[in-house]
């Protein structure tokens, strides 16, 4: 049964499950009474959220421009809607904010229902393992929906800023009422549950545990929740844990990847292998996100262009020096660009075409999408020393990052000196001279001096080609109040020319939080302020 306020399904799944060699594995339907740990992991297992925020987040933030000059279309129209911070009426395809919302309930929904049985169950500690599951997976999709659908949090409004609901019992009655919880009420809950998962998870229980929410993954969600939070000190204090007296074994051997075949589609396998220690969480949504942001043609209307790519993103300048042809491929990691409309894409999001009627040809598209990862949650602590004041462990923070990142026969070594002479002297953003340096206006904390504003630059630019693709960078413009500016890019022969501004999102733009979706309002959910 599906309800129309939440979309939340009572407890008759359809489940999919992963393996390493076939990550489409399906489980029959089946109707599940969780009175044993095996169908209790089954049920677990099968509510991951089968679709993901990603594709939208990308196409609201500043990572893509709007490409003139060439015939190119949008697939669907919600991606127009995205682009123009628009409230988003277009629920087709898989990537619509509606079918993340009934994916990410769905999901809480079937985590409530583990708790409710293990409660029923006398609290049996044979069951904490899978209790840590579920409260981490309904942390997790309420950490993801109140982040789309909200205000960032900050201390000033979030106790009256409209967030989500926080769905922690099963659904019982007909026809619910729901009303909105402040964003801070929210965030409370959300750590509430994810201290009381923590001490129980047992990653033993897992056969394939980069599928699910083991103590890897669960160290790197409480790093990055913390930092959205404002709660440095946790942040530390999470990634400590998470990486030990010494992160580089856990850090992606990017010169490795370099060596790789240029094929995009072997590198983006590569990338999001369960065998690389770099990957904590891994995903496999239903989503266009594998064709949008690779070498197809499909969806290119709004894309990272030349333009983009060459002055601020993947192969733009920095502390490393200028980018170079001449030092083949300066970024370890992979990046393409392609001279059919000025495109370029790091391939790190893999997937597979899923069919449902051979006859037809039709099905559904997956992607195989990193949720936490190790350089992420490095990055993430070293914003909390920056914004703790302390520069040098940010320093040996970002100094790895790039050392991991940066072609080593470039032979450049990030220092504190290196990070403050650069992102001193790097003129701002301009629409039509862009550079990696945006005005920041952080929600959390009072930028204290020069120092710490060139460190966050710093920050922000090596989490911006990081992040590229994965849909993160949207909320660190939500969370630093950076300006966007939608701008018409000409195809120019071999290169890119900026034509105009078409609009843009200020810093106290309501249009900053997406809109609930319309089914929701109809059924009598407070709509956001617009």
């Amino acid at each position: 049964m599906k309800k129309k306020l939440l979309y939340i399904l009572t407890p008759i799944l359809a489940f999919w499950s992963t393996s390493c060699n076939d990550f489409l594995d399906e489980v029959p339907d089946d109707r599940v009474d969780l009175d044993s740990e095996i169908k209790m992991n089954q049920l677990l297992l099968g509510s991951y959220p089968s679709n993901s925020p990603v594709v939208m987040a990308e196409y609201l933030s500043d990572n893509v421009d709007h490409k003139t000059g060439v015939v190119l279309t949008s697939h669907y129209r919600n991606q127009d809607e995205a682009y123009a911070w628009a409230d988003i009426q277009d629920e087709t395809g898989n990537d619509s904010p509606k079918d993340f919302w009934g994916a990410a309930y769905t999901s809480i929904a079937a985590a409530n229902q583990v708790l409710k049985s293990i409660e029923e169950q006398g609290n049996d500690p044979k069951f904490n393992p899978l209790k840590a599951e579920a409260l981490m997976m309904r942390a997790y999709n309420h950490f993801l929906l109140v982040n789309f659908y909200g205000w960032h949090y900050n201390d000033e409004t979030s106790e009256t800023d409209l967030g989500i609901v926080y769905m922690e019992a099963p659904e019982a009655d007909l026809n619910p009422h729901y009303e909105r919880e402040s964003v801070a009420e929210v965030y409370r809950k959300i750590d509430r549950d994810i201290r009381e998962a923590l001490p129980l998870i047992d990653d033993d229980i897992y056969r394939y545990p980069k599928y699910r929410f083991n103590r890897q993954a669960s160290l790197a969600f409480a790093a990055r929740f913390n930092l959205f939070y404002g709660k440095y000190d946790e942040v530390i204090e999470y990634a400590d844990e998470l990486f030990g007296a010494d992160p580089r074994p856990l850090m992606r051997d990017k010169y490795y990847f370099k060596s790789l075949t240029r094929d995009v589609g072997i590198f983006a396998e590569h990338f999001t292998s369960l065998d690389v220690n770099a990957n904590f969480l891994v995903l496999t949504p239903i989503s266009h996100a594998r064709i949008y942001f690779a070498n197809y043609t499909t969806g290119k209307l709004y894309q990272h262009t030349y333009f983009i790519g060459n002055n601020e993103t993947l192969r733009s300048n920095g502390p490393w020096g200028t980018y170079s042809s001449s030092v083949p491929y300066t970024f370890n990691i992979h990046s393409s660009g392609y001279s059919s409309s000025n495109y370029m894409i790091t391939p790190v999001i893999y997937g597979a075409f899923r069919t449902t009627n051979p006859i037809a040809q039709t099905g559904y598209q997956y992607s195989t999408i990193l949720a936490f990862w190790a350089e992420e949650t490095l990055l993430c602590r070293a914003e909390a020393y920056i914004v703790k004041g302390e520069y040098d462990k940010a320093t040996e923070d970002l100094a790895l990052w790039m050392k991991y990142q940066i072609d080593p026969s470039i032979g450049i070594t990030l220092t504190r000196d290196l990070i403050n002479d650069y992102y001193g002297n790097l003129p701002y953003f301009e629409p039509h001279a862009p550079t990696p340096k945006k005005r920041i206006n952080p929600l959390n904390f009072t930028i204290a001096s020069e120092e710490q504003e060139n460190f966050l630059h710093c920050l922000l630019h090596f989490r911006r080609i990081e992040t590229m693709s994965l849909g993160l960078r949207w909320y660190d413009v939500k969370r630093f109040g950076i300006e966007i500016h939608r701008r018409d890019i000409l195809r120019d022969g071999g290169g890119d020319t900026f034509q105009r501004v078409t609009d843009v999102l200020t810093v106290d733009d309501p249009r900053r939080v997406l809109q609930i979706p319309p089914d929701v309002i109809s059924a009598g959910m407070t709509p956001t302020p617009r």
